[in-house]
């Protein structure tokens, strides 16, 4: 065991290498993690499986999206009595299925109408992941007919299905003609790309009421646009790759009014193969990159600092990694990145650079007594914020959809004051929450890794490695952890009435906790005073951004269920009238 001023130090370093970001830092600080012979737990030592589905055939349960509240949406087929076309067969069910382990359901099916929730057949058949919210909105891309350009994008909740979008295949005045898959975030906003009718690209958000420009090709930022795989999360900011004014492929954000490069290919970086990108809501992304020097990697920016997740062997010889997937990675609000790969020959889920530690599941483990033939994992929306991880693996005895729950050691802390929100910040809105966590007899305080801290729905960093100390706060004759964030980055929200603190001890075993808040609005009166001073406190009063709006108008079917009104034979019909502008999002990030 280490000795207590060695645990501290080694907190302190680890703190330090989080804040200031650099690959060196974080190899000293796992250098003297060894030199302290800390022992780390493997992190399947913490995770537990449920089963959520099982697939009947092959290819009747598609790859997983996964929400923040546990739960998981994924494309499902029933077809007992043949493999043809499902649409032609009447006793075959196939959809968008959400659920947990508790039921599931079809939230859209081809008895709503729909001709398929593949891309068309004559451009293939394999289903694209839905894309799942931090409630339990799905979203999707759809076919109502069996041509390119008769599809669109729906969001669906279980008892109604809207539409967000139509190819102009479908309705004649959309001025979209063809859409790519949706990404949408726990406030139900949903951004997608598409070509216009006008052979132009763009990235689009919607609100629930309008269709706002994010990003097109005549963004001054941009050249060519854009990857059909963007993520959006929960401060409206989404992350695509597109070409610069100077040709470079490059990863942007963008919040409708202010569009930023993150990373480019002048300069370390050759490629990005896949085009995926994961976003979290600290503005962090992760990508798979071919690197100038030969070989590939996975790694995270925020446009400041650039952290390797893992390389494969042309990249590090000394890698166990054989390959990397280029498209099954996610990040969540902690700075996790969960992500498929292939060590001797067998596919995998892990979350670091070491397989033994941070392997969560592989081929060749036993999942209830049945050994795991092969692996089939999600796409950018397989970890969420509580670490839970969503996959489908093939035993056999057959394809079974699981999510993976971590168990964390629950502890005590206490948030002061009661309201985060009433902080008076400094003029830069860097006030400061902060939160104790109380040490007994069973947990060390200075057994904290203080880089794994992250504090409220955005998942804070600590803000400084200097703003920790350790006292007896409650006086029990323990003694405590007093750490501070900053108000504006924890993400909590006007009506949150509860704030939550992760994170791991030095040997990787997981723990929260969590402490009672007072909402917004017994302390602002409805004024919006503290909304003003800190606009990410606030998720639902966002300013308005400067959006361009559509050169055309827009239908949306309004009122209930899509598959009710293409039965009744009814068209599509606009708005008597249509705003353009959405709201986006908070005014910077």
């Amino acid at each position: 065991m280490l000795r207590r001023r060695e645990r501290r130090l080694l907190g302190l370093v680890l703190a330090g290498s989080w804040v200031l970001g650099p690959s060196s830092a974080f190899l000293h600080a796992e250098d003297l993690v060894d030199a302290l012979d800390v022992v780390r737990r493997p992190i399947r030592d913490f995770y537990t499986f449920v089963e959520i589905d099982r697939a009947t055939s092959p290819g009747t349960v598609g790859a997983p999206s996964l929400g923040n509240r546990g739960t998981v949406a994924y494309f499902k087929r029933e077809q007992p009595l043949s493999s043809g076309p499902c649409v032609d067969d009447p006793l075959c069910r196939a959809g968008i299925a959400a659920g947990d382990e508790s039921f599931v359901e079809f939230v859209a099916e081809l008895a709503d109408g729909f001709r398929s929730f593949t891309v068309p057949p004559s451009i293939g058949t394999l289903p694209a992941p839905p894309a799942v919210s931090g409630g339990h909105h799905v979203a999707f891309k759809a076919n109502l007919g069996d041509s390119l350009g008769t599809g669109g994008i729906f969001l669906a909740d279980g008892s109604e299905v809207v539409t967000v979008a139509l190819e102009s295949g479908i309705d004649p005045q959309s001025p979209f003609a063809v859409l790519g898959p949706p990404s949408t975030n726990g406030h139900g906003l949903i951004a997608f790309t598409a070509v216009t009718i006008d052979g132009s690209d763009g990235i689009f958000f919607a609100d629930g009421a309008t269709i706002g420009v994010l990003v097109d090709s005549e963004s001054p930022e941009v050249g060519l646009c854009c990857s059909q795989s963007i993520a959006l999360n929960d401060q409206g900011v989404v992350a695509f790759l597109a070409e610069d004014p100077d040709g470079f492929l490059t990863i942007f954000v963008t919040n409708g009014t202010v569009t930023k490069p993150l990373v480019d290919t002048r300069g370390v970086f050759d490629a990005f193969p896949g085009f995926v990108v994961s976003l979290n809501d600290r503005g962090e992304v992760s990508f798979h990159a071919r690197l100038d020097a030969g070989g590939h990697g996975l790694f995270v920016t925020d446009g400041n600092h650039l952290r390797t997740v893992a390389l494969q062997t042309d990249a590090d010889e000394t890698s166990p990694y054989e390959s990397i997937s280029r498209g099954g990675h996610s990040i969540n609000n902690e700075g996790v990145v969960a992500f498929a790969a292939t060590v001797g020959g067998a596919d995998g889920l892990f979350v670091g650079p070491d397989p033994e530690h941070d392997r969560i599941i592989g081929a060749d483990d036993v999942l209830f007594d049945a050994p795991v033939v092969a692996l089939q994992l999600f796409w950018t929306q397989g970890l969420n914020d509580r670490r839970q991880v969503a996959f489908t693996a093939t035993l056999e005895t057959g394809t079974v959809l699981y999510r993976g729950d971590i168990e964390r050691q629950a502890i005590a802390i206490d948030v002061r004051p009661r309201n985060p929100h009433g902080l008076a910040p400094s003029a830069n809105g860097n006030g400061l929450v902060p939160v104790t966590i109380l040490g007994s007899a069973s947990f060390d305080v200075h057994d904290v890794d203080l880089s794994t801290l992250a504090f409220g729905p955005a998942g804070a960093r600590i803000s400084s490695p200097r703003r920790h100390h350790s006292r007896d706060v409650n006086r029990d004759g323990h003694l405590d952890l007093v750490v501070g964030f900053v108000a504006r980055d924890t993400g909590i929200g006007g009506e949150d009435d509860q704030a939550c603190l992760t994170g791991d001890l030095l040997d990787g075993t997981p723990f929260e906790g969590c402490d009672g808040i007072d909402p917004l609005a017994s302390h602002a009166s409805g004024d919006g005073a503290a909304c003003s001073a800190s606009p990410s406190l606030c998720s639902r009063a966002w300013p308005s951004p400067q959006v361009r709006p559509l050169r055309q108008p827009r239908t949306r079917i309004r009122d209930g269920s899509l598959g009710a009104a293409l039965r009744d034979g009814r068209a599509p019909a606009s708005p008597a009238s249509a705003s353009m502008v959405a709201v986006i999002a908070p005014s910077s990030f």
